[in-house]
């Protein structure tokens, strides 16, 4: 048996939006019916952890907008995470790099 490593998977959690936060340095936060806590997902002003473009994030809080105004579902994709739960999903800007959002 290995221990010690850390599986890596893709992980869709798909739920309703509840606050959209977008606070003064730029990052946008995310609160979701199936997680406590928001879940930092990108910076409107600067790359999100090397990863993700103000033009991105602009387009995912226009979305997220969106989604909150119509009462729609959004799935979050998390790629190569080890988290199974999406209610196990870190906190704010430890939560791990959103590879796409979509409305539903």
């Amino acid at each position: 048996m290995l221990s010690g490593l850390a599986y890596s998977q893709n992980l869709y959690c798909t739920g309703k939006l509840q606050h959209v936060h977008v606070v003064q340095n730029g990052d946008v936060r995310l609160k979701t019916d199936y997680k406590g806590d928001p879940i930092g997902v990108c910076n409107v002003e600067t790359k999100w952890k090397n990863e993700i473009n103000p033009e991105t994030c602009k387009a995912w809080l226009s979305a997220s907008y969106m989604a909150l105004a119509s009462n729609r579902d959004i799935k979050i994709l998390f790629k190569g995470v080890s988290v199974t739960e999406c209610s196990k999903i870190p906190s704010n800007n430890n939560a791990p790099v959103v590879n796409a959002l979509y409305v539903q």
